[in-house]
């Protein structure tokens, strides 16, 4: 096993998280959420390039940069592609729609590239994958018990409401044990499930307004951050 997978993070990367989460939950109920969320991804490592915090090695700077190297490679990316989507006419701007790779999607990836190569170069793919999942699990719970809760919703749209997150936080926990004790299964799985999530996609695009494709392009991509990076780490690691 990748001894890099007992290592323990820094004291700030941990309150930092905490509060990530906390604001992956207020993000569903006000906008300062969001702003929290990049804000504790990245306050740790911007506290240590300006010398304000001096709570890791070289080896563990040399993960944060090329962390935020990747979140980097991402976000270029994602701006080619909006480029090339335009210039290849797949899209024609509209009032509700005037583009659809946008500063949301940007920010998201930029966020998510960054937390997930970090954490598993840090702790290696199997724990970190495991990590990752367990977190992703708590975070739905947390997140649909919070909009239930502020909103005020019925107790027949609570039912409906926990049952969905109870089967989405369920597979996620079940995937977290199997990659930890088959990390080359376990990513396959991850895989499978972000490929039927894709076909699935497709055949409901036919029946969707251009708004509503481009918001399933959306939940791919960010889908892919999770099933396809953490997937192909797996695979990577265990060969």
């Amino acid at each position: 096993m990748n001894t890099t997978a007992v290592r323990r993070l820094p004291s700030a990367d941990w309150i930092a998280f905490g509060i990530g989460v906390v604001a992956l939950c207020l993000q569903y109920v006000h906008t300062v959420g969001i702003g929290l969320v990049s804000l504790a991804v990245f306050a740790p490592s911007l506290l240590r390039e300006v010398g304000l915090l001096r709570d890791t090695d070289e080896w563990s700077r040399g993960i944060m940069h090329r962390a935020g190297f990747h979140g980097l490679l991402a976000v270029a990316g994602l701006y080619i592609l909006g480029y090339a989507v335009s210039a290849l006419g797949l899209f024609v701007p509209s009032p509700d729609l005037p583009q659809p790779l946008n500063d949301e999607i940007f920010r998201k990836a930029m966020v998510w590239v960054f937390l997930v190569s970090y954490l598993i170069q840090y702790w290696g793919a199997r724990e970190g994958v495991f990590r990752i999942l367990l977190v992703s699990a708590l975070a739905s719970v947390l997140g649909t018990v919070t909009v239930l809760t502020v909103n005020r919703q019925e107790w027949d749209f609570w039912n409906k409401g926990l049952l969905g997150v109870a089967v989405f936080s369920t597979l996620f926990v079940g995937v977290a044990f199997l990659t930890r004790r088959y990390p080359r299964t376990g990513g396959g799985v991850l895989l499978i499930l972000l490929l039927v999530l894709i076909v699935f996609g497709l055949f409901q695009a036919p029946g969707m307004s251009v708004l509503e494709r481009w918001g399933m392009v959306h939940i791919w991509m960010q889908a892919g951050l999770i099933f396809g990076i953490t997937g192909i780490a797996l695979l990577r690691e265990s060969s």
